[in-house]
């Protein structure tokens, strides 16, 4: 009995920690998709700048 109910506790444990992981990767996927949205274009210009400096 006290191991059949360590197995179910082990495994609801390990799912909490993995929907916790997901979420956290999830916000910083958003969070540096945002930033791209409001500043990549600005990179996008530093990049090429740069790039371009290399050729000359």
């Amino acid at each position: 009995m006290y191991c059949a109910r360590m197995s179910t506790q082990s495994l609801r444990t390990s799912r909490v920690i993995l929907y916790a992981a997901s979420a956290g990767m999830g916000a910083a996927l958003i969070a540096a998709f945002a930033g791209w949205i409001s500043n990549g274009s600005a990179i996008f210009l530093t990049l090429a700048e740069n790039g371009m400096s290399w050729c000359l």
